[in-house]
């Protein structure tokens, strides 16, 4: 449902079978702004421009210092730039999951 602004919520779930509640993994929400925001850094050139590369050396690293540990199908964040309050992100499948059946693999979402 499009709320008085225009927004339209969306959510991410995911169950491992049909005899499993589904369970929700991520929220977000959508607008014809966003849509054109999403235009624009496809059409133009990557990175975005203004975006400031972050250093990733050791991220996983910290990651797992704080509690999360990603198995190596999981490490697909390849690069990354920040612009203001926007993230932008270069993410890939390691080679031996490119074989999965997905259209959009979950390790790349999550990455």
């Amino acid at each position: 449902m499009v709320d008085e602004v225009g927004r339209r919520d969306v959510g991410v779930f995911a169950r491992p079978d049909e005899a499993t509640p589904w369970t929700q993994h991520a929220t977000g929400a959508v607008t014809a702004e966003a849509a054109a925001v999403v235009d624009e850094h496809l059409s133009g050139t990557w990175p975005p421009a203004g975006a400031e590369a972050v250093p990733l050396s050791g991220f996983y690293e910290r990651l797992a210092q704080d509690g999360y540990e990603y198995g190596p199908a999981f490490r697909g964040l390849r690069a990354a730039w920040r612009r203001g309050e926007e993230i932008f992100a270069e993410v890939r499948l390691p080679e031996e999951r490119h074989g999965d059946d997905f259209d959009l693999h979950p390790a790349l979402l999550d990455a």
